[in-house]
């Protein structure tokens, strides 16, 4: 189903919105972190963001899988680029959990009946979002990093071989 898009393979095309958006996502977190005032305004984009980014990287991921399938015994070792990809996967859904706990918090906060801890509980909770979308952003690269070695690393050798020769 997710094999290709027209006659190309979608694996490759699906990629490109988690490389892409998850360091955008990085950045935005710190940006609320370093405006607090802007969480009140635009706080909830995070897990909404978070929300589109899983389901970007799950369709990466499983269009990954059907073009392993499809390449049969053609396929490269792909454990490596697999695992990084799924431990990406996990660290941004933790992301999508703890940005909606933290704008529930917030939002609960400001309601003038919560606890007088939410508002540390918020901020502690934007705090792990920043550093789960900062370590996704590396999984991200890396798993991105091991998937061009695998496509490319024979590639560019049997191109360096043939203009040598």
């Amino acid at each position: 189903m997710l094999e290709s898009i027209g006659e190309l393979p979608s694996h490759p095309l699906f990629v490109h919105a988690p490389v892409a958006f998850t360091p955008l996502l990085a950045i935005f977190a710190l940006a609320l972190v370093a405006r607090p005032s802007w969480r009140r305004r635009v706080g909830l984009a995070l897990p909404v963001l978070s929300a589109g980014l899983a389901v970007a990287t799950f369709l990466a991921k499983e269009s990954g899988e059907e073009l392993k399938d499809l390449l049969g015994d053609f396929a490269p070792n792909t454990d490596k680029h697999e695992s990084l990809a799924n431990t990406a996967l996990v660290m941004i859904l933790l992301l999508l959990v703890a940005s909606a706990a933290m704008v529930a918090a917030d939002r609960w906060a400001k309601a003038d009946d919560g606890p007088a801890w939410l508002p540390r509980a918020a901020a502690a909770l934007l705090g792990l979002s920043v550093v789960l979308a900062s370590l996704a952003t590396i999984w991200i690269f890396r798993a991105g990093h091991e998937g061009a070695r695998l496509v490319w690393k024979g590639t560019v050798q049997t191109m360096t071989a043939v203009a040598l020769t």
